[in-house]
């Protein structure tokens, strides 16, 4: 799973840590349309979510920026190995898979969030 909101391969390396927070709660109990077809949905849930990761090749990469800048070119000087992003969505339970729609923003303390990037999945849930 990538981070929500970040470009991919937004860090690389051959280790790699990743954490997902989601605060779960129901947004639609129960949802029935009649026209033009009759669709009957249930359990829509609604999550607000942070997610947080990072990928290094080398320990250095957290204390020295150089060695970020050599990876990845010119950075701003308050770019970390570790990467983050906020994001709200919806889960619709459809019986064995759930259908989600997500909205994540890149999260950087103290600064700009991105613009908003949408995701659209079909899968289990974990």
């Amino acid at each position: 799973m990538p981070i929500r909101g970040m470009r991919y391969a937004e860090r690389r390396g051959t280790n790699v840590a990743m954490a997902n927070f989601e605060l779960r709660f129901p947004f639609i109990r129960y949802l029935q349309l009649g026209f033009p077809l009759k669709v009957i949905l249930g359990n829509i849930q609604g999550h607000a979510f942070l997610d947080v990761g990072t990928a290094w090749d080398d320990n250095s990469e957290f204390t020295n920026h150089s060695k970020l800048t050599e990876k990845y070119g010119e950075l701003p000087d308050f770019a970390s190995p570790i990467i983050s992003s906020i994001g709200l969505g919806l889960k619709i339970n459809l019986g064995y898979f759930l259908l989600r729609f997500d909205t994540a923003w890149d999260y950087t303390p103290g600064h700009r969030s991105s613009r908003p990037q949408y995701y659209i999945s079909l899968g289990p849930d974990w």
